[in-house]
Formats: C-alpha cells, structure tokens, sequence
C-alpha cells in the first residue's frame, strides 16, 4: 500500500497544533522522577504565573508542580481501552482540569458586556462543571484513538518536514513572545514542567511524536469532510457533522470499553 504523507499545512493550523502539542504533550505523561531542570532556567521557572500554570501542565517533575492528577477514589486506573488501546484516568483528568482552569480564567477575565456578547453555546461551554468536562475529554480521547488508529491502518501520517517546521515555529513563536504574555507563561511551564528549554524543545523525542499525533488528527478530521465542495468546508456545521459521521462509523466496528462511569 502506497503510504500517505501530507508536506503542506496552513499558517492557522500550524498554530492549532503548537497549542495542542503544548496540552496533549502534557496529558500523555504520566507521574516519574526525572531530573529537575538547570539552575539558570529555575528563575523562569519559579515566576508566580509560570508556577500557577504548572499544576496543569504535566508530570510532577520539578518540585512547584503541586497537582495531583490521580484518578479520583473508586475510579479504575484506566478509563477506557478502544481495541485493547488503554485511556488512562491521569490523561483524563488532567484534560478536565486544565480545560476547567483555563475556562475560569476566561471567564474571570470578561467584564459584563462581554460575557452578553457571546453566544449562548460558548458561555455554556465556558459554564460546564467538571464532571462533564471528564465525560467530554473522555469522549474525545475515544475518538482520537479511533483516527489515529484508522491512520495507522491507512498508514496516514505527515512528511517529516512538516512536523519539523511546525515545531520551529512553536520556538519561534515562543521566543518572540512578550515574557508577560499568557502564551509565554504557558509555553515556560510546559518546558520546566518536562525538564525542557527552547533549545532542546525541538529534539525532544516526546515532543516529535506529540506534533506528529496532533498533524495525524487533523489529517483524518480533514479526509472525514475532503469531499465536501469547497465553499461548504468553512461551513463549522457541516464539517462537524461530517467528522462525527466518520468517526461514528469506525466506532461500530471497534471494540471499545469504558471502565469510568
């Protein structure tokens, strides 16, 4: 079978995935000890909103981190396993809680009019409580598995040079960001939290294959609706349902269990 690469991506969607390689980087590591980052980062490191943003960033592996992600009591370790693939509750809960965190603060950031002025379905989704925040994440991660895991089949992924230059740009991005905007605060805590600096960022095994998953999802939510005629495709609606249509497809012939309830 003829393997597909893709070489080409938008300026929007390589910012989409630096932001996501930052959060799924951080949800797939699990509790370890490593080694504790250098001494001439540790000042960036210990800035009160780089330290507010490392309880949801990942592994415990430098001594501010402070959140525990464990799975709450009576939850099984593994929420769900699609075609024997385990979810872990670690991964879930981090998701939930960053996605909480993260809603809070915008929330706390909008004045009144502004809070009026958005639409009814994103102030909910700003609203959702933390249960159904698990219930979501828990949901999407399912899906996730079911693309790449179909990709993995299709043998789908992105050319090298692609995950190559959007990593360079995520650096990019980083180093020319102000140091008291949101973006570098976040950026920082996820190199101090996994033991990185911008320099090592770009070669780090972990985070290749990070950009290479979120490329790989994006590749497939765009074969679910690549048949739509193109003045359709910047149609939300549609799209998600298409996606949905898709997914729910390679759902019926998978065997996934799921363990949370």
């Amino acid at each position: 079978m003829k393997i597909k690469q893709i070489s080409i991506i938008s300026a929007a969607a390589a910012v989409l995935i630096a932001a996501l390689t930052l959060f799924t980087l951080a949800a797939n590591n699990k509790p370890q000890n490593q080694t504790l980052i250098s001494a001439s980062q540790a000042s960036y490191c210990s800035i009160p909103q780089v330290a507010a943003d490392l309880q949801y960033t990942s592994s415990p592996n430098v001594q501010v981190m402070q959140k525990d992600f464990s799975a709450p009591a009576g939850e099984p370790q593994i929420y769900a396993r699609v075609n024997g693939t385990p979810i872990y509750g670690y991964t879930i809960e981090f998701l939930a809680e960053a996605a909480y965190h993260n809603h809070q603060l915008a929330l706390q950031s909008m004045d009144a009019a502004a809070l009026q002025a958005l639409p009814a379905a994103a102030l909910q989704q700003l609203k959702e409580p933390l249960a159904q925040l698990r219930a979501d994440m828990l949901q999407q991660q399912i899906d996730n598995q079911l693309l790449l895991q179909d990709a993995q089949k299709l043998k789908i992924f992105p050319a090298q040079s692609v995950v190559s230059g959007v990593i360079t740009r995520d650096v990019s991005l980083y180093n020319s960001s102000p140091h008291n905007s949101p973006a570098w605060y976040q950026f920082t805590a996820i190199l101090c939290a996994d033991g990185l600096t911008a320099q090592n960022y770009a070669s780090n095994p972990q985070v290749v294959a990070t950009v290479t998953q979120a490329i790989t999802l994006q590749m497939m939510r765009y074969k679910a609706y690549a048949d739509l005629p193109i003045a359709m495709q910047h149609n939300t609606a549609m799209v998600d349902a298409k996606i949905q249509t898709f997914i729910q497809n390679l759902a019926k012939s998978a065997n996934i269990v799921v363990y949370y309830k």
